[in-house]
Parts: C-alpha cells; structure tokens; sequence
C-alpha cells in the first residue's frame, strides 16, 4: 500500500491467535539437523539394533555411533561404528545400524548419535538405554579355543547365587576350581593355561540345580 512499483515502503498485516513448531531459514542460516527419533532395541541376545530418522537435513556429513556400559550416568563413551549422513535435504530420511560387538559383562548399554556437520562441528542426540536381562544359567564357549596361553571364560547366572565352575581333563579328574562363590549376572575372567599340558580339557558349571559344560582343548 505504498509507492506503486516500489514495495521498500509497502507493510503487511495479519492477525493470528497462536503459533506451531517451526523453523525459519535462509541461505546464509541453514537447517540444523532436526532428528524427530532415535530408538535402541535387542536384536537377538548378542546384538542392538539402532535405528532413527530425521526430518530435514542441511550439510549433514554423518553420524557416529557412540556406546558406554552401564546407564546414563556413568562409564566413558566409545565410538563402534558411523554412517553416512543425506547432505542437504528437506525430505525425511531413515537410519539404521546394529551393534553386534558387544561387551559381554554389561547388564546395560546406552547409546547416543554424534551428528557431524560438513564444516566439521558436531552435536548429540539423546541417550537411549537397553537392558540385557540373563534369564537362565549360561556357560559359553571359551576363546581362542585351541588356546595356549590364556582363554576367555563367559558365564551367566539369572539371579544371585552358589556357582562353581571347574576344569577336568580328558580322563575326569578335576585339575582347578576356576569359580566358586555367590554371582549374578555376566561374567568374564581370563583363564590362564600356560602350565596345562596339550590336550582336551572341560568346563563345568553347577548352579542352581543346572549343569553346563564347554570343551577347550589347549596346543602348545
């Protein structure tokens, strides 16, 4: 409404009654990633599954993936994997990773996403946590497995109670109690057999009622 063929001096009016979520922009001030969600779940029991989405995207390099044990308040964060990110977009894009290098001890992991930029500055995502319930008694494979100097023993137990774990050779005589005492949940202990003669040896755990065996065969 001002000089015709000039709109410097023209004014705009409007009348509104409330505001939604949004985001204004412009060349000179892009998009930010906007994440709209990031969940983790089980997949199996030695993997997670990560997926999560975003709603627009402005010069988006990638994401790094990022695990720490136990929950949100403790333990140090460990990069496991990254994916590539869409660039610039306005378009909603899907993202998936799974997570298949597990610490076996931890009961608990939690993740979060570091979204790096093109020009190479960064942010975080929330944290999102899973739990890793033992829900019967578990004695796994050792490795290596032929081993010569040591060999890694995982087990599990449900609930707190009496567990033993022994070593016999080939012939049934018990060669050293490797566990004896109250346990829950995931364990990992390194098993030394550097003074084992070569030869085929089994680990026996009693708990609860329960009985689970492994075979290591030990090389020199």
């Amino acid at each position: 409404m001002g000089t015709p063929s000039d709109p410097s001096d023209d004014q705009i009016y409007a009348t509104v009654d409330g505001f939604g979520e949004s985001v204004l922009a412009s060349d000179s001030e892009p998009l930010p990633v906007e994440l709209s969600g990031f969940e983790a779940t089980l997949d199996g029991e030695d993997a997670v599954r990560l997926t999560w989405t975003t709603a627009s995207e402005t010069g988006n390099a990638g994401f790094r993936i990022q695990r720490k044990a136990g929950g949100a308040g403790g333990g140090s964060w460990t990069t496991v994997g990254s994916v590539e990110g869409e660039g610039t977009t306005t378009t909603p894009a899907s993202y998936r990773y799974v997570d298949e290098s597990l610490p076996y001890e931890s009961d608990q992991l939690t993740y979060r996403l570091k979204q790096v930029d093109t020009d190479g500055s960064a942010g975080y995502s929330k944290e999102v946590t899973v739990n890793r319930e033992v829900t019967e008694v578990q004695l796994l494979g050792t490795y290596p497995n032929p081993a010569q100097q040591r060999a890694t023993l995982r087990y599990a137990v449900p609930e707190r109670q009496d567990v033993k774990i022994d070593l016999y050779d080939i012939l049934g005589r018990r060669v050293r109690t490797v566990v004896d005492g109250k346990r829950e949940g995931r364990h990992e202990r390194q098993l030394d057999v550097s003074r084992l003669a070569s030869g085929i040896y089994f680990l026996r755990l009693r708990a609860d009622g329960a009985t689970k065996t492994q075979k290591l065969t030990v090389v020199r």
